[in-house]
């Protein structure tokens, strides 16, 4: 135990060593541009140009991009990125995630000699990795909510390009309009659509890319659909009009499911706090249930009472979840 404790403090240690040489490497060229930003043209000029901590997050990031070795890593993030968000690529969610550990760790080394505690390099290395998933829980946080913004407006994009197929246009320029009539995810998702035609995808092969990106259910209709009408020549307004009516259906159908979930919610709460407050009443108002709590094997009751109540909470959310409605 003693050998894994030390090779543990001696990979923290290099990993900190490692965070040091990033961090003068940072300062260095950041003093370097410095003395030359006064004699040059600063042609990069946005929003943010004067925000220190978003100047800092830049600069950082083009330290990492010399690099060359987090440029795969950042691509992933890339996806990320939005028009309303202030940060530019992938490699700005690295330099925030390397950064956010540092400051965990400096908020660390603060506390230990605030309160007069030994450092611990595992746990300077500990705090690091928090610091540095912090950011991977916002990006989970955004997919989620790009695919719940999704899933509730695709039904105000198949209506505008039934429309457009009602006024004769092709299927690229139905595309268009949804672009040009929606907000957020959803015109994001078009626009990712439109590209992979232009690159030479097929429409039926675009909207399946995107059904793997968001997992909606109608997505795969829709591209099932264009499919057929490419190898069949079916009238797209006719399939188009029954995927509007079936979503419509769909709608009505989930606003129910809501309003009883909530109920159901309300329900699970109440049912849930009243063996709490009854048994509390019991052992806090009678002596003798007291008495025989505090005896030597009174832990085992507290024990079975926990059990008893877990598995009664747990049946109750079971019975109360129901099945996941999904379009």
């Amino acid at each position: 135990m003693s050998k894994y404790s030390t090779f543990l403090q001696l990979c923290a240690i290099l990993f900190l060593l490692f965070l040091v040489v990033f961090l003068y490497r940072f300062i260095v060229s950041t003093i370097k541009k410095n003395r030359l930003s006064y004699y040059s043209l600063d042609l990069e000029k946005d929003n943010c140009s004067n925000n220190i901590i978003f100047i800092m997050i830049y600069k950082f990031s083009k330290l990492l991009k010399s690099m060359i070795v987090f440029n795969g890593v950042s691509r992933t993030y890339d996806k990320y990125v939005d028009d309303k968000t202030s940060l530019k690529s992938g490699m700005d969610f690295i330099s925030i995630k390397i950064l956010l550990g540092m400051a965990f760790v400096i908020l660390y080394i603060f506390m230990c000699f605030l309160y007069k505690t030994n450092l611990s390099s595992i746990l300077m290395f500990t705090c690091f990795i928090i610091g540095f998933l912090i950011m991977d829980f916002y990006c989970i946080y955004l997919e989620s909510k790009n695919n719940r913004l999704i899933s509730n407006d695709i039904l105000e994009a198949v209506i505008i390009m039934n429309n457009s197929y009602k006024a004769n246009r092709s299927t690229e320029q139905a595309i268009l309009d949804v672009i040009d009539r929606t907000e957020g995810a959803v015109k994001k998702e078009f626009k990712k659509i439109l590209n992979d035609i232009k690159l030479g995808l097929g429409v039926d092969d675009a909207f399946k890319r995107m059904y793997l990106r968001t997992h909606i259910k109608v997505v795969n209709d829709m591209a099932v659909v264009l499919s057929l009408v490419s190898k069949t020549g079916a009238d797209k307004v006719v399939i188009f009009e029954e995927i509007e009516k079936r979503l419509l259906e769909d709608e009505k159908i989930l606003n129910e499911v809501n309003i009883i979930k909530k109920t159901n919610k309300l329900a699970v709460i109440v049912f849930s706090l009243l063996p709490l407050i009854f048994i509390l009443y019991t052992i806090i108002f009678n002596e003798k249930y007291m008495n025989l709590l505090l005896r030597e094997k009174g832990y085992i009751i507290m024990l079975v009472l926990s059990i008893v109540y877990i598995l009664y909470v747990f049946i109750m959310f079971k019975v109360v979840k129901g099945d996941k409605y999904d379009r």
